[in-house]
Formats: structure tokens, sequence, C-alpha cells
């Protein structure tokens, strides 16, 4: 194949182009109907590093639309800015079987932020997963995404907001949300942004109140001093035990308020994973 796609079943696609280092935005679309005409379907695609940008997202989106199998896109390390983010929240609004995205390493600003939380609050995008690690959202970006986790339609359970410019005021925007108790969101990554005392120690209460399905949070290289980091940190783990412990008991009884039995088993792996994880990283 020209493109160096692999045969057989291309559940996960990470093509390599052989053709030049720097890959035409026109021959995207080409490279997955290539691989798609070796058979089998799409579930994750991966298009990271190829130098996309908002022309390239635009020229590829109906080739995303007709993957009606597509479960994972990953977009990471490109040239896509806020005008690629607003033919990205078009195609979640569509594609509602894709439940992660990842758009790490890329430009996109608040504006593209806005896009993206307006996608987040359509009812028809099931998104669980959103990595916009290394983009330029801010405060006003940040503030988008938590008007639309307070809406009650975001189905996000993992954020990832590291390296993105976030003050106190866009931080705040997403402690609301959190606090209405609206959301399924049980990992946010909010590192290296300029996030104050203030903002950190709502989450530390918020978190004590046992109001949040957080089980994962780091607020690491922001404004705040080392104490109140070591404060959210212990109210984490508390809060962690707590939804453990609830999911126990629900899964002894056989149901659960938000999970069925099958997604309750597997949280309870994970949360058993992650403690043995903290455990001997703290050993």
């Amino acid at each position: 194949s020209t493109w160096g796609c692999s045969k057989g079943d291309l559940r996960s696609l990470g093509c390599q182009n052989r053709m030049s280092d720097q890959v035409r935005e026109e021959g995207i679309e080409e490279m997955i109907r290539v691989a798609m005409s070796q058979g089998g379907e799409l579930s994750e695609l991966n298009l990271s590093t190829k130098l996309i940008s908002d022309r390239g997202v635009s020229q590829i989106t109906r080739t995303l639309l007709s993957l009606v199998s597509l479960t994972a896109l990953d977009l990471s390390d490109n040239l896509i800015g806020d005008a690629g983010a607003e033919a990205l929240g078009a195609v979640l609004c569509h594609q509602n079987q894709l439940t992660s995205l990842k758009l790490r390493d890329n430009k996109v600003g608040r504006v593209g932020a806005r896009f993206l939380a307006t996608a987040l609050a359509n009812a028809n995008c099931k998104l669980t997963t959103l990595n916009l690690w290394d983009n330029l959202i801010g405060d006003t970006g940040a503030g988008c995404i938590g008007d639309a986790l307070a809406t009650g339609q975001c189905s996000l359970t993992t954020l990832c907001l590291n390296c993105n410019q976030i003050g106190s005021r866009g931080a705040e925007k997403i402690v609301l949300a959190l606090e209405g108790s609206q959301t399924n969101l049980y990992s946010l990554y909010m590192r290296h942004n300029h996030v104050g005392n203030a903002v950190a120690r709502r989450f530390a209460a918020l978190l004590e109140r046992g109001r949040s399905s957080l089980t994962d949070l780091d607020l690491q290289e922001n404004n705040c001093q080392l104490v109140v980091i070591a404060e959210v940190s212990e109210s984490l783990k508390r809060n962690r035990s707590r939804i453990f412990k609830e999911r126990w008991v629900y899964f002894c009884l056989g149901r659960h308020k938000r999970l069925g039995s099958t997604s309750c088993v597997r949280e309870l792996v994970d949360d058993v994973l992650g403690i043995i994880y903290c455990r001997l990283l703290n050993s």
C-alpha cells in the first residue's frame, strides 16, 4: 500500500505516510479510503502528528461522518485551531458512537473551546474522554466547558486541560459545575495552569462534602501553595474511598444509581487497580 497501512482487521488505524515527511492535507481522505478498502471496520483512527490544519479537518469531516463504527479519534500534535474545532464540534453532534477525542498539542483557543463545549452540551454527543492538553483555551474556554458540564447533558467522564493558560476564573466555572452534582466526571487534569489557592480549596471542599464523582484530580504546577495541593490530595483520597465503598455496596445489591452491573464491575476493578498503583507509587 502507498500509505503503508497494515492489512487484516483494521479496528485500530495508525498509518504512516511514506511519500513525504509532511502529509498533504488533501491526502488524508485518500488514506482513510485506502485503509477501509482493505476490509474491516474502523473503531479507532490515529491521525496524530500529520501536520493537519483547520483546512485538513474541514476536508475530512464528511469522511469522519461516514465512519459509523468510529469510537476513538486521535488528532494530537497537529495544527488544528478554532476553525478545525468548529468542524469537529459538528462531527460530535452527529457521531453519537464517538466516545474519545484527543486534541493534545494543537492550537485550539477560546473560540474553538466554545464550539466544542456547545457540542458537549448536545444530547446527541456521547463523548466520554476529551484531551485538550497543551492548547490555548484560557479562562474563557474553560468557562465554556464548565457551562457544558453544568447542563447535565454532557457525557464526559475524563477531561484533560493541562497546559491551557487557565486561571482561577476559568477553573471556578468547572468547580461550579461539579458542585451542581450534574456531572459524571471521574478524572480531571488541570496541571500547569494558573489556578490559585482559593479555587483549589473549593475543589477540596467539594470532595470533602462527598458531592463529586471525582476519583482523579491533578492541580500540580499551578499558582497554589504546596500545603493547599496536599489538602486537595487528602480530600481526593477520602472521596475515592467513599466512592469505592458506594460502588461495592451497589454491586452487592445488584444495582447502581448511575451504572449498570457490567459498568459497576469495571469501575470497581479500576478502583482496585488505582489503589494498588497509588500504594506502590508511595511505597
